[in-house]
């Protein structure tokens, strides 16, 4: 009876462990600077003229400032992005090479975001336009769908390819022509983790779909 206690509390400890590693290895946030470095930390302040942050390898280490004029975009750790306006337009390398299809005539363009989350086949975000699934994520993957015209609802969810009803949806009312980002967002906690998605500017998605894959099957 001693040693099968032993082993499932061997096993119970082991659990645990995994989850804070997991916990831990998204909680960083990104610094995207002007001219494209990348710095892992975890922002304290947000001010009107600068950012402090703590590098992420030295938590507990001293407080670092950065000015927002060399900021481009922040990337916080449950994937929501903040923009910062940029003078400097020679940065935007996806715009240079742009290779976002032609949109058919009377239609509007959506992409679809992942930046975060669980890697592997396994935990890939399903994605929905107006409860009609259309794309099965993965992580650092991007999908591209042509809507009609007017408003339609998009949602996302762990598992299913059916819509379910507690999933948050947001609306976008679409015009022919033009071209809008869902960026999927996804936040761990300790007993429960949270999936959503929100509409992010042109300019905040280039940053994060230079360092992504278009999936074309998402099936």
């Amino acid at each position: 009876m001693g040693k099968i206690n032993i082993y499932y509390m061997k096993k119970l400890i082991l659990s645990i462990f995994l989850l804070i590693s997991i916990l831990f290895a998204n909680a960083q946030d990104t610094i995207v600077k002007g001219d494209g470095e990348k710095v892992s930390a975890k922002v304290t302040e947000i001010g009107s003229s600068y950012v402090k942050y703590k590098k992420f390898t030295n938590l507990n280490g001293p407080d670092y400032e950065i000015n927002r004029d060399e900021i481009k975009v922040i990337v916080f750790e449950n994937g929501e992005i903040e923009s910062f306006n940029q003078m400097d337009s020679s940065s935007n390398n996806h715009s240079k090479k742009n290779t976002t299809p032609e949109i058919a005539s009377g239609k509007a363009q959506v992409y679809f975001i992942r930046s975060t989350g669980f890697a592997g086949s396994a935990s890939a975000f399903k994605a929905f336009i107006d409860e009609e699934f259309v794309c099965n994520l993965n992580n650092k993957r991007y999908s591209i769908h042509e809507v009609d015209s007017g408003e339609h609802i998009f949602t996302v969810q762990f598992a299913g390819k059916n819509p379910k009803k507690r999933a948050e949806p947001i609306k976008i009312n679409t015009q022919a022509g033009k071209t809008y980002y869902v960026q999927m967002v996804f936040q761990t906690g300790i007993l429960k983790n949270n999936l959503y998605c929100q509409e992010v500017t042109a300019s905040s998605a280039e940053t994060v779909l230079i360092n992504l894959k278009q999936d074309t099957k998402c099936f």
